[in-house]
């Protein structure tokens, strides 16, 4: 290999390597504020618990109940807001990403994954990133080079049909706890007897 062409390999691999800290910088970022949110919603429930246990009858305990009442309300707030903020944030990272669950090859590298599509899609795509997910379950996710490009994969993964490779999109964290409460309210149902199917983001019984 000549001098340029080995510079130019290493380049694209250092190149990758900070791509892929940065995005593993960017999930902890973001694990770390959903923890945050969810231990402030869990903290504001077990309030409301033992408000409800107290009882309070007299001034100081009113008193106490319209502080609590009005620190409850600065809480939701403040959850909401972060909430928000996570969720225009993640809905903007992930409006070009796709999830490929059950992967099958070795490596997950860009060019990797651009030649699997082409193979079993049968088109051409050239993608911005791939990273790893979930190794154990075999999970990657794809990120594309825009809206039109996602759209071209998601109309062909229909040839997947038939096989235990599955794409989808990549969900903000609150389409994810969405998605997660369908779910058990699915088997739920289901175990009573019910037909049940998830479509969309929404949960159809006995048809309707």
């Amino acid at each position: 290999m000549h001098g340029g062409e080995r510079n130019g390999e290493e380049n694209k691999r250092d190149g990758e390597e900070r791509m892929g800290s940065d995005n593993r910088s960017e999930r902890k970022e973001r694990k770390e504020e959903i923890e945050e949110i969810l231990g402030k919603i869990k903290s504001l429930e077990k309030g409301e618990e033992r408000d409800k246990g107290s009882g309070r009858e007299s001034q100081s305990g009113e008193r106490e109940d319209k502080e609590k009442v009005t620190e409850t309300e600065r809480d939701r707030k403040q959850i909401e807001e972060m909430e928000w903020r996570i969720e225009e944030g993640e809905r903007d990272r992930t409006k070009n990403n796709i999830i490929i669950a059950g992967w099958k090859e070795e490596k997950w590298d860009r060019k990797t994954v651009e030649d699997w599509i082409k193979k079993k899609l049968e088109v051409e795509v050239t993608l911005r990133k791939t990273w790893s997910i979930n190794r154990k379950i075999r999970r990657i996710g794809v990120e594309c080079r825009n809206l039109e490009e996602k759209g071209i994969i998601t109309r062909e993964k229909a040839r997947l049909q038939g096989s235990d490779i599955f794409i989808d999109n990549d969900l903000t964290w609150k389409e994810r706890r969405n998605k997660e409460k369908l779910r058990e309210y699915a088997v739920k149902e289901r175990k009573e007897g019910k037909e049940v199917k998830i479509a969309y983001n929404k949960l159809w019984i006995n048809g309707v």
